[in-house]
């Protein structure tokens, strides 16, 4: 294939044209198919060797959703989001995963499709990654986690966790900021006290027994009536609280039940 027929793409300058990748391959990534930069990527030699330099930086990920679309039982991608602001210069230290769930959420089975949960611990850890940030969503046109399901997954989350990190390799090394992202339909809408007692009670027990030197946060995002409560786990010590450039109102996992009982003096 001559060059001239992509005369036009070369005119640009070869920092756009980078651009041009990262943003086609973030696209793909956050999708789940990152084969869908295929077509450009061969397209001729001079693109595919420019594409090369981005594509190295986030090969892991790219091998790793090829690997869960073979084996997964539902056969739905892993969605990966990169930053924003990731230039496909260094490697990546923080993603957010979306993971596809049961449709069938019940506290009797594990919800993730994708098998065992290590499985997916096991690819984070192989990322080198500092902050990992964990979403789900349910195959079909609805893809939204109703806010029960998503405190029934972050339990089952909060459960196994610790269980997989007293194994002999552990598959959460290196990440010092785990996020779980509890999604927005049918959520609390304003603030802590608006959660019901069993699931604030649920996610206090949980996070509290989690680990005595994890610090835990729960924090609330976007605007009414999207509101996004997040948990924040630090893995590490030491770590400054989670800034505000996340978008999200931090309330330190002590306070959390004091806060609840302000708004319900007459709960308990």
């Amino acid at each position: 294939m001559t060059t001239t027929q992509h005369q036009g793409f070369f005119a640009l300058p070869a920092e756009l044209r980078l651009e041009v990748y990262g943003r086609l391959l973030a696209s793909s990534i956050a999708e789940g198919y990152p084969c869908c930069a295929r077509g450009l990527y061969g397209s001729c030699i001079q693109i595919r060797d420019e594409m090369d330099e981005c594509i190295k930086k986030v090969l892991p990920i790219i091998k790793w959703q090829n690997h869960c679309l073979r084996n997964s039982p539902s056969i739905c991608p892993l969605h990966v989001y990169l930053p924003s602001t990731y230039e496909f210069t260094t490697p990546v230290k923080d993603i957010t995963l979306q993971i596809p769930v049961s449709a069938e959420i019940n506290y009797g089975k594990h919800p993730i499709d994708l098998g065992d949960l290590a499985s997916v611990l096991s690819y984070v850890s192989r990322l080198q990654l500092s902050t990992v940030a964990l979403s789900f969503y349910q195959p079909g046109p609805h893809r939204d986690v109703p806010w029960h399901a998503s405190i029934i997954i972050t339990s089952h989350l909060l459960y196994r966790i610790p269980i997989i990190l007293e194994k002999e390799h552990s598959y959460l090394r290196g990440v010092e900021r785990l996020m779980i992202d509890m999604g927005t339909l049918g959520a609390p809408s304003l603030s802590i006290g608006e959660f019901e007692k069993d699931n604030i009670y649920q996610i206090w027990k949980l996070c509290h027994g989690f680990s005595k030197k994890v610090t835990w946060w729960l924090g609330i995002g976007g605007t009414a009536p999207n509101l996004r409560w997040t948990l924040c786990l630090d893995l590490k010590q030491g770590l400054k609280p989670p800034g505000n450039a996340l978008g999200r109102r931090w309330t330190l996992g002590p306070h959390v039940l004091d806060e609840w009982d302000k708004d319900n003096p007459d709960a308990w």
